[in-house]
């Protein structure tokens, strides 16, 4: 629907309410670990917005053929959620839909949503052919939440000098009282 629901605005409010609150549900969320006998392909920019689909997609795509999925992990990363802070070492590293993201000047709904379904479809399909029955794990580092976007209100809201990832993080050695709009994290 391209829009914040009543519902969504609630469970952010309280998920996210203060920094006990967030780091609450935060840390309920395990950690990846990567099975070290599995060739892993990491996917970035492939947040938790895809994993539904992904769920999805891979069971429709593995029906037919000799390949088996054996388990689905819903983990968090390391705060901040970057790629420079959230590394996947040894790994396969696809940047497509990081790159795709980030070129997009504006995002244009549906055409801009259309073009990552398909996107992530080409993904898993050339991970799947380049695994050729190995044992494979498919990570991520982060992904693109749409209340990021202008229109939502939240792009740079609080416009910090030496911000990264257009204004959702800053990385600074001054003391910083968390509040209503973010978190100081150490």
């Amino acid at each position: 629907t391209n829009k914040k629901s009543d519902k969504l605005e609630k469970i952010i409010k309280e998920k996210n309410n203060d920094s006990n609150e967030f780091y609450k549900w935060y840390y309920s969320l395990k950690t990846a670990k990567v099975d070290s006998e599995s060739e892993v392909f990491w996917v970035d920019g492939l947040g938790s917005e895809w994993f539904s689909f992904i769920q999805s997609y891979l069971i429709q795509i593995t029906k037919s053929s000799k390949y088996k999925i054996s388990d689905y992990r819903f983990v968090r990363v390391n705060i901040p959620s970057t790629t420079k802070n959230n590394r996947f070492e040894n790994a396969h590293h696809i940047l497509d839909l990081d790159r795709f993201n980030h070129s997009a000047s504006t995002y244009l709904f549906p055409d801009n949503f259309i073009k990552q379904i398909d996107l992530v479809k080409d993904i898993f399909d050339k991970i799947i052919e380049t695994a050729r029955g190995k044992k494979i794990s498919i990570v991520s580092d982060h992904g693109f939440s749409f209340l990021c976007r202008k229109e939502f209100g939240n792009f740079k809201i609080l416009n910090f000098e030496n911000d990264n990832h257009e204004g959702r993080c800053m990385f600074t050695d001054k003391p910083t009282k968390s509040d209503k709009d973010f978190l100081s994290h150490k």
